[in-house]
């Protein structure tokens, strides 16, 4: 199954293959009890805010604990330098494009 990132970019692909396509997430949790500081409970509660702690901490560990096959995607793209090459090429045609505009009065 997918993780959200990943079904993003699906997504996101399909969107660009003009095909209709409908994804779906799952997310599967667990309970955890931690033990932390007062000093750290009382601030978590004050500057996150009550029922907001676990996605907080939950998003704070993740890219500590989890394999991005995003990022390693994203290497495999940059090293790829025809790629990276026609989309150099294709973003100074839209500078291209925006400097031929007639100038906007106000």
């Amino acid at each position: 199954m997918p993780t959200p990132v990943q079904c993003a970019v699906l997504c996101h692909a399909a969107d660009v293959a003009n095909t209709e396509h409908v994804c779906y997430t799952y997310s599967v949790q667990k309970k955890l009890t931690i033990t932390v500081d007062a000093e750290v409970y009382e601030g978590l509660h004050a500057v996150i805010g009550r029922r907001r702690i676990s996605r907080f901490l939950n998003d704070l560990a993740r890219p500590h604990v989890i394999n991005s096959d995003l990022a390693e995607g994203y290497a495999a793209m940059a090293a790829d330098e025809a790629r990276e090459r026609e989309a150099l090429e294709w973003c100074e045609g839209l500078a291209g494009d925006v400097a031929d505009e007639p100038a906007r009065g106000g």
